[in-house]
């Protein structure tokens, strides 16, 4: 049986090119008289590190650092929107027949989601960078944001970004979520694994049942529902949105749209 698929909720490609598109006319504008003028130091530097030594010919007025900066943006905010199709790969895949696929997909799923988290985090802090020195060179207020920005992504993806941690290196105690997904079809059958699993689900069905007593107002969610699944997606859409926000926001603060 397939996993239902539901299209992403959250950052369109609209969204995208209609803010891309307004952030290259805000810099095209105020760079309009500089446009042909040769690179000031900093800003070759950052081209530099985007070009190779046979294209760097093609890239050494102030305007080519303009769209090379606004096309490394927009790539970068389309990874961020495909972020939301991670979850979705399972409604390829039939668990009915297919449960080693369905296996493996769990697994790496759970993984990439933290590694994208993360790439996102690295690359956009380096395209602040980029763009506070193409904002310096066509004379816009602008502001060295990437650290903030850095620490913000790293307060809001603080779980993911520590289990990606977690994973990578050895010396790291995985967390219990990555052991469970990382057991084959066949530990399953393991009877030291089976009473492991039943005393977990036994103790978080006390703490289940503690809290509904507690907050009797809280719906216990139900995984075999439909409903249960849409939700599971639109929290993954949540996040990529959140990915993208913060992104804008900074890239508008980093080059001086927020004060046109």
């Amino acid at each position: 049986m397939f996993a239902e698929y539901v299209a992403p909720s959250e950052v369109s490609p609209e969204s995208i090119r209609g803010f891309f598109d307004k952030l290259k006319a805000h810099l095209v504008a105020s760079g309009n008289g500089v446009k042909d003028e040769p690179q000031p130091a900093n800003l070759y530097k950052e081209v530099s590190k985007r070009v190779g030594p046979l294209s760097r010919k093609n890239h050494e007025s102030i305007g080519s650092a303009v769209m090379l900066f606004c096309l490394e943006g927009e790539d970068l905010a389309n990874r961020i929107r495909r972020y939301q199709y991670i979850e979705r790969y399972r409604s390829m895949v039939d668990d009915e027949t297919q449960k080693e696929m369905v296996q493996a997909l769990t697994e790496h799923t759970y993984t990439l989601r933290s590694y994208e988290i993360y790439t996102v985090l690295e690359r956009a802090t380096q395209t602040l960078k980029f763009g506070h020195e193409v904002a310096k060179a066509i004379n816009l207020p602008s502001v060295m944001n990437d650290k903030k920005y850095e620490k913000q992504m790293k307060k809001e993806f603080e779980h993911r970004l520590r289990e990606r941690h977690r994973i990578v290196h050895a010396h790291e105690r995985p967390s219990l979520v990555s052991r469970i997904t990382a057991l084959a079809p066949e530990a399953f059958k393991v009877p030291e694994v089976q009473n492991y699993l039943i005393a977990l689900i036994k103790m978080n069905s006390s703490m289940l049942r503690l809290l509904k007593q507690k907050h009797p107002e809280i719906k216990m969610p139900d995984a075999s529902d439909k409903g249960f699944y849409r939700g599971y997606l639109a929290r993954v859409d949540e996040e990529a949105k959140n990915m993208w926000e913060l992104f804008k926001t900074y890239i508008e603060e980093c080059v001086g749209m927020q004060q046109t």
